[in-house]
């Protein structure tokens, strides 16, 4: 069965465009930046994530990263920010991958995901106006039925103003929670990250293509088989790239979930 999120995502990507029809339009993106709740502590109180920077990658290069955040006790939020001109707009599917640098300055990685700009346009909370989302898992004391209220009404009120002509960045957020990320998903004792640990991923976004573009890359959708593709939005291979599997050849905890979407 398919048991990787990314993987299982790949497959709800492809039901979708069947339904309505190859309907297929990626948008341009920058990553702008990730928020998420602070990482746990072991049992001596000492942070297990000394630093943390996120990784952007598309068509099977690293495109960018963010600034690494030196992590200190006490923080209830994690803001990861990314040097907008050391962010070119990309397209098509998209890897994201947090990680860590260690006590002999290994870089590790705490979970991945793959996602395709056309959906995270059609699945993102869109913001108008400069609104910013409230982050839900902070501020326990904070009533959280109006925190959800709040973000979503930013995406549906106000959807309609939202410019999306040539050369017109609007901000779209990107909400996924644990059992979503690949990796993660197999922290099933809570060493690492908490239960309800959720990510936010900013995204700037804009769309460059034309007619002429869309049209080709529908035809291409209309041939794809699951499992084995050759058309711009890739579907499940369940591959891993040689590159994952060298800089993770020291954890054992891995097991292969490192699933790509070429």
């Amino acid at each position: 069965g398919v048991t990787i999120p990314s993987q299982r995502r790949y497959v709800e990507y492809y039901a979708k465009l069947v339904s309505n029809g190859f309907k297929y339009k990626p948008y341009f993106v920058r990553l702008k930046e990730v928020r998420m709740p602070s990482p746990i502590y072991n049992m001596n109180s000492d942070i297990l994530f000394p630093e943390l920077y996120v990784t952007v990658s598309s068509h099977g290069h690293e495109s960018y990263n963010s600034q690494m955040s030196e992590l200190k006790k006490g923080l209830d939020t994690i803001v990861l920010k990314v040097r907008e001109h050391e962010a070119p707009p990309i397209k098509g599917d998209v890897k994201i991958e947090l990680k860590r640098t260690n006590i002999v300055r290994r870089n590790e990685k705490i979970f991945s995901v793959w996602l395709n700009t056309h959906f995270i346009y059609e699945e993102g909370k869109k913001l108008t106006n400069g609104v910013e989302p409230l982050l839900l898992y902070t501020n326990k004391n904070s009533n959280k039925k109006s925190i959800r209220q709040s973000v979503c009404s930013s995406s549906s009120s106000n959807s309609g103003s939202i410019d999306t002509s040539l050369g017109t960045e609007f901000e779209v957020v990107t909400l996924l929670t644990k059992d979503q990320l690949d990796k993660a998903n197999k922290d099933v004792h809570h060493k690492l990250l908490p239960k309800d640990f959720k990510v936010e991923l900013h995204w700037l976004m804009s769309y460059g293509g034309d007619e002429e573009e869309r049209r080709s890359l529908n035809e291409n959708m209309r041939g794809v088989v699951v499992g084995r593709s050759n058309s711009p939005m890739l579907t499940p291979s369940g591959t891993s790239s040689d590159d994952d599997d060298e800089e993770e050849e020291e954890d054992d905890d891995d097991d292969g979930t490192d699933w790509d979407s070429g």
